[in-house]
Order: C-alpha cells, then sequence, then structure tokens
C-alpha cells in the first residue's frame, strides 16, 4: 500500500475519532454490527461479508488490516469510535468501514449495508422501531429471512421493506442501512461511518431509545492534499475536544 494510501486511512479515521463523540438519549448493548458488499468486477458479480464485526459490548475491535471473507482486491479498515460508560454499556459514538479497491480493475455499480442487532435493555424482545436513513434501509424482527436475504444478496429495499419504514413492533429489533457507493476506480476508496445518537432509524421502548445513522464519502487519490488539510484542521480542533466535555470523564 502506497504512503499516500496510509496517510488517507490515518487522516479518515482521525477525523471520525474528533467528531465521533454524539451521545444518545439511553445506553443500549449490540448483539451483532456486521458489513456486507457486493458489486461486479469484469462484468462478473462479487459479494463479501464482514462477518460480525462486533458481537458483544466487549468485542472492541480497534481495526484490522484486511477484512471480508472474499474478495481478495479489497483493502479495508474497520474503525471502533463507540463511547462505553463503565457498566459495559454504549452510550454513542460511531463505527466506520473505509474500503479500498487495489485490484486491476475499476469495480461497477458497489453497495454496502450494515446490519445491526442491538437492544436497549439485553435480551428485551419488545422493542419498536421507525424512521429512514441511507439509500436503502429495512426494518425487521430477528431471524426474518426477507432482511438476510437482502443482505446477501444486495436487494436491501428503498422503503424499509415490509412496512415501508413506519413503525415496527414490538418484537426482537434489527436494523440495516444501505448506501450506493456506485464506480470504484482502481485505487479509489469509500468511507462509511455509522453514527449512533443522530436523526436515522430510531429503535425505542419503554426503557429508552437509540438512534442510528450513516453517511458515505468517495475519495480518490487525488484527494489527498484535500484529506491532509482536513486532517491538519481536525487536529487543531482534537486538542479542544475531550470526553470529559460530554460528561463521560
Amino acid at each position: 500500500m502506497s504512503i499516500l494510501r496510509k496517510i488517507n486511512y490515518l487522516i479518515v479515521c482521525l477525523f471520525l475519532k474528533i467528531f465521533s463523540c454524539t451521545l444518545n438519549a439511553t445506553s443500549f448493548d449490540i448483539i451483532e454490527l456486521s458489513g456486507y458488499m457486493n458489486g461486479f468486477v469484469d462484468s462478473s458479480y462479487f459479494s463479501g461479508i464482514d462477518g460480525a464485526r462486533i458481537q458483544s459490548n466487549t468485542e472492541i475491535f480497534p481495526g484490522s488490516e484486511v477484512f471480508f471473507e472474499q474478495p481478495e482486491f479489497l483493502l479495508g479498515k474497520f474503525t471502533n469510535n463507540l463511547i462505553i460508560f463503565e457498566n459495559g454499556s454504549i452510550a454513542g459514538g460511531s463505527v466506520s468501514w473505509l474500503v479500498n479497491n487495489i485490484g486491476a480493475s475499476p469495480l461497477t455499480h458497489v453497495q454496502f449495508y450494515a446490519y445491526l442487532d442491538a437492544d436497549i435493555i439485553a435480551g428485551d424482545e419488545e422493542d419498536f422501531a421507525e424512521g429512514h436513513a441511507g439509500d436503502f434501509f429495512q426494518i425487521a424482527k430477528l431471524g426474518d429471512s426477507d432482511q438476510l436475504t437482502n443482505l446477501l444478496l444486495g436487494t436491501l429495499p428503498h422503503d424499509g421493506g415490509i412496512n415501508g419504514g413506519g413503525l415496527l413492533g414490538p418484537g426482537d429489533i434489527t436494523l440495516a442501512i444501505g448506501f450506493e457507493i456506485g464506480t470504484l476506480a482502481v485505487g479509489d476508496s469509500f468511507l462509511i461511518n455509522l453514527q449512533f445518537g443522530v436523526d436515522g432509524l430510531h429503535q425505542f421502548s419503554s426503557y429508552g431509545d437509540f438512534f442510528l445513522n450513516g453517511s458515505v464519502i468517495k475519495m480518490s487519490e487525488p484527494n489527498s492534499l484535500l484529506l491532509i488539510a482536513i486532517g491538519s484542521v481536525g487536529i487543531i480542533l482534537f486538542r479542544r475536544i475531550s470526553l470529559r466535555s460530554i460528561g463521560i470523564l
């Protein structure tokens, strides 16, 4: 991997860490968080699964160099900026996937999906959910074969599926958000940032609630200077921001 590409990764991850200190109204527990990706390379369909990236609050992965079970032409980094209370529950923050096309051919019709199974109270199966987020999304109940099939095949609906993004529940709620990446040229990257505590998909029960939203940024290697400039501003801001300011410490 080139030095500029490494600089891209470091700067973007720093930028995310600085601006991810968003708190939810209520703490929650992650049961599973996974990423799915699909598209075409040389007219052939490909798919990849970043399986069970987080399976519990105690599994806070610092980020691995390569993820997705397939294919080999993707290089990625997962970054976890979740804010954890002393009791282990999650207060907010964000997670991100930074994916780079290191192959010899451009990727087309690329899509990325994130799947979340979270509980406001561990083991609670009386949650509700509503809202809209991303380019595609689906609110479902745990074990819904339609949602799992959509994630695996890259066919997550635009409108939330069976309930159109309206109120669903009570039940053990699962959330899925999708993003249309489009064409990813050789050497280009995209960044998926999932943030907890802002508008988007709203999961709630009598115990409280949390929000899940996300965004995507596409980057080409010539944009390295722009990223460096953003990173420089971020370093200055980082000195002014601490978890103490949001009452965690």
